[in-house]
């Protein structure tokens, strides 16, 4: 039998950029790893080393458009907390940007066309922040403040424009976009009075224009929209099908890169701005980014009008390829062996249709059945490459990856439906997954195992306890046990998008917190459970596994909870053991029911 633990280690490549005003510099992410990129002749020298991995979410460009300058978030142990730092390209030692600044959250940061200017968007407990550095002598401004959740900062290229995605407007996590000037001034608002939602991608990359590329909601799914904030001019680019993410702008201001999922399946196109026409790019299947599309800008022109992306399937790990004439490798390398995924869809309780990946192993079934729950909630799972999956196949497992009711690009109904009531409309579809799984013979029904990480881990204690009579076992790590709890520990950041899910803090709403929390439920848990949690985690903090380990041993529940140093990602061997520890769990089950 293969090892299945080296393809943990395969190398993947979540992350690149060239600097748009010095093409022959750029900046790979490799492992643990920043590292200065050399496109001329193929270099990558790490510049950065950061322990528990290097933080990515709401960042738009980390290294100057010049080339000079590497900036990063410099977190403490992995918790996303921390200042924003830099380093030369050349290596050498790092800055600290903001020292008079207590630690914080970013959540959106972005640089100026000539590099001059910094655009940072943190959060931390006194609120949302926007503040631009001055990157030569350091100076910061405050451009703006608010309590409520707004992320996503961007930055004209003239530096005499800012843009956020803020829920002041609109409530919950409907965004609007706002435009400022440089003083703080407000000069625009992208929303309408049904309460819209719209999502901020980037200014115009020509010097002097102020045009801003987004995303909005029309007939129910997500497209491009171009705006003026001065105007308040608004053009709809009104693509066919699917939903369309905007992704970059090319450098001349004449192209944009979109991103287009339909049924969970992802591919890019170009869109001409002088014919308004867009056409497919040539690549091979599978998906981009490292988290369904949803965080990273995992797709970019790059020089000679070729496009970088970041691309998987289900047998190639993530990788840099190259299209233009014909696709080329950059970052990457041959793949270890690995069985394919497939796409499939099955109708829920109400009928509503939800998509799905089924992977089996060789031979008949009925197999022993992972049910897999991936986090967000407002993700997507498409045809990644999993070495976990890998792994419960290799060990005559089937594995289900599901993309229930609150995942992201099957339209906006059917991602905000869970709002205020999470959990419910979930649980529906887990039910619909094991009933898919079990009518013709896929899956053992006595042998279906929940397994999920974070807002997934939540889902998997939340089945365990809601439906008793489906699920043989529980494998949940990085865990959402109890919302309030959490809530109380949780960044700023977390808490501002708790607030919107829930429609109120738990001071307000506590009632919605209490009866979407597993922990308040452990009486009803009749199989096994087990819990891997990051000490240093502040997006699921530690108290609440204890507390939640703690109830379950006082009610007689069989629980076992595993910790890990750093905070809520994993690394690659905490990964595999936590992958040994499943499989060590499910096979006790197999044998116990066996006997």
């Amino acid at each position: 039998m293969f090892d299945w633990k080296s393809r943990f280690h395969a190398p993947q490549f979540p992350w690149s950029e060239v600097a748009r005003k010095r093409p022959d510099r750029g900046l790979a992410v490799i492992g643990k790893d920043l590292a200065a990129w050399e496109l001329k002749t193929g270099e990558l020298r790490p510049v950065v080393h950061r322990p528990h991995g290097v933080v990515l979410f709401a960042v738009n460009r980390m290294i100057d458009p010049l080339g000079r300058w590497i900036y990063y978030m410099n977190d403490d142990q992995g918790n996303e907390v921390g200042h924003l730092a830099r380093v030369p390209f050349e290596g050498g030692d790092s800055l600290d940007l903001t020292t008079q600044l207590p630690a914080y959250t970013i959540v959106g940061l972005s640089t100026s066309g000539d590099g001059k200017t910094i655009a940072l968007n943190t959060a931390c407990g006194e609120g949302y922040s926007l503040r631009t550095i001055d990157a030569d002598s350091l100076e910061t401004k405050l451009v703006y403040r608010a309590e409520r959740e707004f992320i996503k900062s961007r930055i004209s290229a003239d530096g005499n424009f800012l843009a956020v995605m803020s829920t002041e407007k609109t409530g919950r996590r409907h965004y609007a976009v706002r435009a400022f000037d440089s003083e703080g001034a407000e000069v625009g608002q992208l929303w309408d009075e049904s309460g819209g939602n719209f999502w901020l991608t980037a200014y115009s990359p020509v010097a002097h224009e102020r045009l801003i590329l987004a995303s909005g909601l029309k007939g129910g799914r997500r497209i491009p929209i171009l705006w003026d904030p001065v105007t308040d001019e608004r053009e709809w680019l009104d693509i066919e099908e699917g939903e369309i993410t905007p992704l970059d702008w090319s450098a001349d201001g004449r192209r944009l890169l979109l991103s287009r999922f339909r049924n969970g399946e992802q591919s890019l196109l170009c869109y001409d701005l002088r014919e308004r026409k867009a056409s497919e790019i040539d690549h091979p299947p599978g998906a981009f980014g490292e988290y369904g599309g949803s965080y990273a800008r995992y797709a970019y022109f790059g020089p000679d009008h070729t496009v970088h992306a970041h691309r998987q399937d289900s047998q190639t790990p993530l990788r840099l390829e190259i299209y233009g004439k014909e696709t080329q490798v950059l970052l990457g390398e041959d793949p270890p062996p690995a069985r394919p995924w497939k796409n499939v869809n099955f109708e829920s309780s109400d009928g509503t249709s939800v998509q799905a990946w089924l992977a089996q192993p060789e031979g008949d079934g009925p197999f022993p059945t992972i049910l897999s729950i991936h986090g967000g909630p407002h993700l997507v799972m498409t045809e990644v490459f999993c070495p976990s999956a890998q792994a419960w196949l290799d060990h005559g497992f089937a594995f289900l990856s599901l993309n229930y009711r609150g995942s992201t690009t099957f339209g906006c109904r059917f991602q905000e439906m869970i709002w205020g009531n999470l959990g419910h409309y979930e649980l529906e579809d887990l039910v619909a997954a094991h009933r898919f799984l079990v009518a013709p013979g896929k899956a053992d029904p006595q042998a279906i195992f929940l397994n999920g990480e974070s807002y997934g881990g939540f889902l998997t204690l939340w089945g365990l306890a809601k439906r008793t009579d489906l699920w043989a076992g529980g494998m949940a790590g990085v865990a959402l046990t109890d919302w309030i709890e959490t809530y109380r520990d949780a960044s700023a950041a977390l808490q501002g998008a708790f607030r919107n899910w829930f429609g109120g803090s738990p001071e307000e709403v506590g009632e919605r917190y209490h009866n979407s929390s597993p922990i308040n439920f452990v009486e009803d848990i009749q199989a096994p459970v087990l819990l891997l949690q990051g000490k240093n985690d502040s997006r699921t903090p530690p108290r609440q596994a204890r507390l939640f380990e703690q109830k379950m041993k006082d009610a007689g529940k069989r629980v076992q909870l595993e910790w890990f140093d750093g905070g809520h990602a994993m690394e690659a061997d905490t990964k595999v053991r936590w992958q040994q520890l499943m499989l060590n769990f499910t096979q006790r089950i197999l044998t116990q029911t066996s006997k």
